[in-house]
């Protein structure tokens, strides 16, 4: 493999700067190519939040295999950071 400089596809350009795995046109090998496309894969489903997916990972919403699950999940959520902003305004105006 050589130490040229990586150029950017276009598709890479316009999404938020980080260097996809179509950036690599070419592999040395075939189980090179195998492994980027598993690390690749696996940081899509199981690390990279999804905001259509209310900012979980797909390998979670996976895991619940229920909509009313995800849903009621992200319900809780949203009470526990509304009560956190009613406890800060709370403090802050009994600062004042």
């Amino acid at each position: 493999m050589t130490n040229r400089k990586k150029r950017r596809c276009n598709a890479c350009r316009a999404a938020s700067g980080r260097e996809e795995t179509c950036c690599y046109p070419t592999y040395p090998s075939v189980e090179i190519a195998r492994q980027s496309l598993a690390r690749y894969i696996e940081e899509y489903n199981e690390r990279r939040p999804h905001q259509a997916l209310w900012n979980y990972t797909p390998g979670y919403v996976h895991k619940l295999g229920n909509n009313t699950k995800l849903l009621h999940r992200h319900r809780e959520i949203i009470q526990i950071v509304k009560k956190h902003r009613v406890n800060e305004n709370r403090t802050s105006i009994a600062m004042v």
